[in-house]
């Protein structure tokens, strides 16, 4: 179940998963930890939700692979080589060299956090601990996740759900804010009313597909 769905149901919902060393932690030049990952999801009070989902290094796996492919420059402070000596080609991180955490060492505590909700809390491997890598064909990591889920109706001691609105209302009161998610309901909302446009080989991929 995705966050969103927690938050159209009036929960809030926390989560965190972690993996294999892929970052150096703050001052560090090696991978020691992963681009451990959180997410976050409360509802807008209008049946939605505002989500977020984020890796803890300045950009994620995905992102490093999208650079490599398209042949673009990763930004400043994104990475290391595998001697540790800051880069920008994608293609240094993806032959091991290490990616950074945002913010430096704040986004390293939080993927430190990372680490402690979803290995030690749940009875996990670590990411160091972590061999699939060496198993073609392993069907688990034993990487593990950690998922709270709160029902603010219970906690708050009064209707959350209004003080949700009050605070989304408080910050639209700048009308050039986006907040974690509006765009893509957006989005998802027009692409429902009005469909999508295609490539015309995509298009034939897609109906080769069907039964």
């Amino acid at each position: 179940m995705r966050h969103r769905t927690f938050g159209r149901r009036r929960l809030v919902a926390a989560s965190f998963v972690h993996s294999r060393p892929r970052m150096a932690p703050y001052g560090a030049k090696k991978a020691l930890i992963g681009t451990n990952a959180m997410a976050f999801a409360f509802p807008d009070g209008r049946g939605g939700a505002i989500t977020f989902d984020q890796a803890s290094s300045v950009l994620s796996v995905g992102d490093v692979r999208r650079h490599a492919r398209e042949g673009r420059p990763l930004p400043p402070a994104a990475g290391l080589t595998r001697e540790g000596i800051p880069t920008t080609a994608a293609d240094d991180i993806m032959n091991g060299g290490p990616l950074l955490p945002f913010g430096g060492h704040k986004g390293a505590s939080i993927a430190l956090m990372v680490e402690i909700m979803a290995a030690a809390m749940t009875g996990a491997a670590f990411g160091f601990e972590d061999h699939s890598s060496s198993y073609p064909g392993a069907a688990s990591s034993n990487a593990g996740m950690f998922l709270l889920v709160m029902d603010p109706a219970i906690t708050s001691g009064n209707d959350a759900t209004e003080r949700f609105m009050h605070l989304i209302a408080h910050l639209h009161s700048d009308p050039d804010i986006r907040l974690p998610g509006e765009r893509r309901y957006a989005n998802r909302a027009h692409a429902m009313q009005n469909g999508i446009t295609i490539e015309e080989d995509l298009a034939n991929i897609l109906f080769s597909l069907r039964p």
